[in-house]
Formats: structure tokens, C-alpha cells, sequence
């Protein structure tokens, strides 16, 4: 009867998203994503051995690869969070995919440059390298660069029209800059070595534990007639006024250190949106410079050690907030204006990533870590020494400073041997 059929074909759901019937085995077609309530009903799916130093010693610890030490150095509270707690990222609140924005936010900036460098960067490597002249890219990118927009306009990740006029200037001519100092780089370093493993090149010393491994490969090193090269392509400006932005070249750091291994002095170039317009090519673009092997070798050695540190414990790190504090501090300010820099730092850093204020909540709980200072020479400094920019006239300063008191306490030293005599 039609009752009958009414009841075959409708379902009946429990109003509360938490109702055990969604969770038992009474009522199979009922079914739930919820994953915080599954692990009400029917137990956490993940176990946590009670202590984590025994587990170890069960089992082998873990080998980071240059894509930890990277998240070390851009999130490191994400290696406990992720390695000791497993807790996932939070992710932020979204606008719709239909809704269609009259102008951009930071944030919204920064997707459109990457979203636009990826589809004409996909379109200038289907054409061969030794036909984009600098008079032919200037002649192709603008039809390249303009086709992205429209591209980008029609899937509603652009303002309405006649709004979008001003991002299109803003974005097109940086971009066009940016690729064709990126085609200039790839004409004068053509060749392409073959890739290097890290594991092969970082040998622990005689006696070391694990903790010295690192793994991954590096197959972006190429070989011109002055020099060898590593050629990255960012996304957006890497400069605010003179000032770099730092946690976007932090990441680039560990891979430059594994380059060094491979037997040749290696320059980093980081080709951005921010690129200056100098007649020299090799001044246009942000550097990090070569670093002498074993220097190299203690470096990424260290940060594997960091690295094991973090994920068993909160490390006091975040790399706007303790480089704002080192460029402070190499600039001769003192403490309470180092703070102040950090503090300003860290409250533009946790407004980009939830997951920070879940284990420092605030800069003071931060800033006041006693090993904040340690652990900011330990993971930032040697990046500051290694990448050209106006922060070396600071740095400079400081070691001129560094000589200056050296010497004094030669002298009173000499004159407290005269006083003896």
C-alpha cells in the first residue's frame, strides 16, 4: 500500500548530530563525518603510548626529510602538534565558493599572485628556453598574463568588473618582470645536474645516534659558466618597503645548506614579484649566498637536532617574531625595543595561523620562554648571515661592535699586566 512504500523509501534522521543512532550498528543506513562523535561512541581511533621515550627506544626514531625541516622553521609548533599530538591544522572559515568579491584582502592578494604565476608559468615552460629572447617574452607575456586574468575572472577569484581593472595593473607588469628574469636565469644556467640524495651526503659521524639522518633529494641544481645555481620561482614580493618578508624565505633555507653537500658552491636565487630593475641580472633577485660544506653539514645537523626537539616538546620559535627580535638586537636597540618589534611581529603572525595561539596563546608567553633567545640564534642567525639584503649593514654593526669590545678587553688586559710588572 502506499503507506508501506512511504516507509521503504523515507529515512528518518535524529534531529541531534551526536544521537548513538548514527554511531551503532542498529541503524546502518544512518551515517555520520563527524569525527569528534565517532570518537565519543566508539573510542579514539589513535593511542597514545604513555611514554613516548620508551616507544622510541621500541622502535627507531623518526628520520625528518627537508620538508620537515622546513615546516621546523615556518611552523615549528606544528611538528609537536602534528608529530607528538596528531592533532590536525585548523583550517580558517572560508567564503563560499559563489561568492564574488568586489575587492581583495592580503590574503586574497597573495592567492591571486600564486594562482596567476602557476598558469603562465605552465604556459612558459611549454615553449623552449632558447626562443624566449627578452624581445619575445615582451611581446608574448602581456597575451599570457591577460589570458590568466580572464581565466581567473570567469571562476569568480577576481573583482566584478569594472573593479578588477586596478588588480590587473597592480599584478601585470610585476609578474612580467618576475617571469622574464625567471626565463634570463634558465638561458644562463642551462644544464641541470643530476639529482643528489641528502642521505648520501649527510654521513653521521662515527658514534652519532640517529638523530643525525636526513632524507631527501635536491634535483634543481643548475650549472652555468660562472657559477652553479638553485632558481626558485615565489610567488608575490618578497620585500615590504626595504624590509624582507622572512617567513617566506625561511622555508628555502634547508634545501640551500643540502645543496652545499653536493660538491659545488651553490647560490640560491629567489626570482619574486619584488624583484628590482637593475641592468646586472644577478642583482635583481633576493640570495642566499654559498656556505662552505662542513659549515653546511653542522647547520643541517643542528636542525635535525632541533628538529627531534620539537616534536617531543614545544619549541619556543616563530620566525617573524625572533627575526624581527635578531634584526632589533643587530641594530643595537635595546631590550625593550627588541621586545616591542617582536611583540608587534608576533601579533601579525597569529593572526595568519590558528594553530600558534594553541601553544602560545600570547607573545609573553612566548618572549618570555628561556630559551627564546638561544633558540632564535640557533634557527635564524645563520639565515640572516647567508641572504643578501639591507639587514647586513646591521649585521655589519654588530660585528664591528663584537671587535670593538674584543679589543678594549685585549688592551685592559695588556694593562693589567703592566700594572703587575
Amino acid at each position: 500500500d502506499e503507506t508501506a512504500a512511504s516507509d521503504s523509501l523515507t529515512i528518518e534522521h535524529p534531529l541531534q548530530p551526536f544521537s548513538r543512532a548514527y554511531f551503532g550498528p542498529e541503524r546502518p543506513e544512518l551515517s555520520s563525518y563527524a569525527t569528534e562523535w565517532h570518537q565519543v561512541h566508539t573510542g579514539p581511533t589513535v593511542t597514545h603510548t604513555a611514554n613516548p621515550a620508551q616507544a622510541e627506544d621500541e622502535m627507531d626514531a623518526p628520520i625528518p626529510t627537508l620538508g620537515d625541516l622546513t615546516q621546523l622553521l615556518k611552523q615549528p609548533w606544528r611538528v609537536y602538534l602534528g608529530r607528538h599530538l596528531g592533532v590536525a591544522p585548523r583550517t580558517d572559515i572560508r567564503l563560499p565558493e559563489d561568492d564574488e568579491p568586489f575587492a581583495l584582502d592580503p590574503l586574497g592578494e597573495s592567492q591571486l599572485s600564486a594562482r596567476l604565476l602557476d598558469q603562465v608559468r605552465s604556459r612558459l615552460a611549454r615553449a623552449p628556453v632558447e626562443t624566449l629572447t627578452s624581445e619575445r617574452l615582451e611581446e608574448l607575456l602581456p597575451d599570457w598574463i591577460e589570458a590568466a586574468f580572464d581565466r581567473l575572472a570567469g571562476t569568480g577569484q577576481l573583482p566584478l568588473a569594472p573593479f578588477d581593472e586596478g588588480v590587473r595593473r597592480e599584478h601585470a607588469a610585476p609578474l612580467a618582470r618576475q617571469l622574464s628574469t625567471w626565463a634570463a636565469f634558465q638561458a644562463r644556467y642551462p644544464d641541470l645536474m643530476p639529482a643528489i640524495d641528502i642521505a648520501d651526503r649527510l654521513t653521521p659521524d662515527a658514534g652519532n645516534d640517529q638523530d643525525a639522518t636526513l632524507a631527501g633529494q635536491i634535483d634543481d641544481i643548475r650549472v652555468g659558466e660562472d657559477q652553479v645555481v638553485r632558481l626558485r620561482l615565489l610567488s608575490g614580493a618578497l620585500h615590504k618597503g626595504k624590509d624582507l618578508k622572512w617567513h617566506r624565505l625561511v622555508g628555502e633555507w634547508p634545501t640551500h645548506l643540502a645543496a652545499q653537500l653536493s660538491g659545488h658552491a651553490v647560490t640560491t636565487y629567489l626570482i619574486s614579484e619584488s624583484d628590482a630593475q637593475r641592468d646586472s641580472l644577478l642583482e635583481r633577485p633576493i640570495a642566499m649566498e654559498p656556505v662552505e660544506p662542513a659549515v653546511a653539514r653542522d647547520l643541517l645537523t643542528a636542525l635535525v637536532g632541533w628538529w627531534h626537539q620539537a616534536r617531543c616538546q614545544p619549541l619556543p620559535a616563530e620566525a617573524r617574531t625572533q627575526i624581527a627580535w635578531l634584526i632589533a638586537r643587530l641594530s643595537g636597540k635595546d631590550d625593550h625595543k627588541r621586545r616591542s618589534a617582536a611583540r608587534g611581529a608576533f601579533d601579525n603572525a597569529s593572526q595568519y595561523d590558528a594553530d600558534l595561539s594553541r601553544l602560545w596563546p600570547e607573545f609573553e608567553a612566548l618572549g618570555t620562554h628561556p630559551d627564546f633567545e638561544a633558540v632564535a640564534d640557533a634557527l635564524y642567525r645563520p639565515l640572516l648571515s647567508g641572504t643578501r639584503g639591507e639587514h647586513r649593514k646591521a649585521l655589519a654593526t654588530e660585528a664591528l661592535a663584537t671587535e670593538a669590545l674584543a679589543t678594549e678587553g685585549m688592551d685592559t688586559e695588556g694593562m693589567d699586566t703592566e700594572g703587575e710588572a
